[in-house]
């Protein structure tokens, strides 16, 4: 049996509003219904036909099997569908973040290193086939000035929370840190 080099978990990133994110304008993106920015994280290593699964909570702490519970049996269930697609798509590791909203897990971001996602389009061809995903609200859209003006209104798909990313996976720094190019909108007015 050989050695699985096991790479740090790294959390689930926090999400800036689409207001704190200028970045995202006149980009081509996905618009999800807003979910809750805690869940878990499974860490999946295949190396040399083996395979390490670990699950930590959003802040990157890692989870005990027999003393968390939620939505953690769900996802174990799921993890050798998970693993059999990542052999299949020939992806080797990766960080699989699951959102936690009502006790169904959700997965909303797959993180194949430190500075790239998979983006929406291929979570929901490949990931949505097999587990339930984030949910996308009407078509790709472009954060035109028109756009933005829907999302000062609270009109359209923005009347309610949702969360916005850019087709093409993009990385931005804040306060010196790499996040992906996501933003949020709380048509409600609450933060999560």
């Amino acid at each position: 049996m050989s050695k699985i080099e096991i790479p740090e978990c790294l959390p689930y990133p926090k999400i800036t509003t689409i207001q704190d994110t200028p970045e995202l304008r006149n980009k081509f993106c996905y618009v999800v219904k807003a979910y809750s920015q805690q869940g878990i994280i499974m860490l999946v290593v295949r190396q040399a036909g083996e395979v390490c699964i670990r699950m930590f909570d959003f802040d990157a702490k890692m989870l005990d099997l027999e003393k968390d519970k939620g939505c953690l049996p769900q996802i174990v269930e799921q993890s050798p569908k998970i693993v059999k697609l990542m052999n299949l798509i020939g992806i080797p590791k990766a960080l699989l973040y699951f959102s936690d909203d009502s006790g169904t897990p959700r997965l909303v971001d797959v993180r194949l290193s430190l500075n790239k996602f998979v983006g929406p389009g291929f979570l929901g061809d490949f990931f949505g086939k097999i587990v339930p995903i984030q949910e996308r609200i009407g078509d790709p859209l472009v954060l035109s000035d028109e756009v933005m003006e829907m999302i000062s209104k609270c009109e359209g798909v923005f009347s309610q929370d949702v969360i916005v990313k850019p087709s093409a996976f993009k990385t931005i720094i804040r306060k010196e840190e790499m996040v992906p190019l996501y933003g949020v909108h709380y048509a409600s007015g609450a933060s999560n």
